[in-house]
């Protein structure tokens, strides 16, 4: 960073007006503490092996109920994941990735390197489900 480089932010918040049964809800920008929140979610549904590599996915569905309800309110009433997690995935789905698309949480790679890092990670797992004879 330059010297005299300045950031400059705006914080004013994103929010969009979602009707759910025709009631009115406001869906805000993820806070960045909502956002930790659905990435330690995440990242807490992962197995590891001694490698340090994922072996297995569990309760991975419920991270998006996490994030729509730490970004969806009701009459400034904050939404709660058990009651959005109630609601039918094509209603819960669209909120999520609207959430992220508004809160700019739609992390992809950033760099060809990353990309390159990433295609070798998933052909790595490729060619062992090919190789597995079951």
């Amino acid at each position: 960073m330059s010297e005299n480089e300045v950031l400059d932010f705006d914080i004013t918040e994103r929010t969009l007006t979602v009707k759910i049964s025709g009631q009115e809800y406001v869906l805000h920008e993820a806070s960045e503490e909502a956002a930790a929140a659905w990435r330690t979610a995440s990242a807490e549904c992962a197995e590891y092996d001694a490698d340090g590599k994922v072996k297995r996915i569990r309760g991975i569905g419920r991270v998006q109920a996490v994030l729509v309800a730490a970004c969806l309110t009701q009459e400034s009433k904050p939404v709660s994941a058990a009651t959005v997690g109630k609601w039918p995935s094509r209603v819960v789905k669209p909120l999520f990735e609207k959430v992220k698309e508004i809160s700019d949480l739609n992390e992809v790679p950033e760099t060809a390197e990353d990309l390159v890092k990433q295609i070798g990670k998933l052909q790595a797992k490729l060619d062992e489900l090919n190789s597995d004879p079951n």
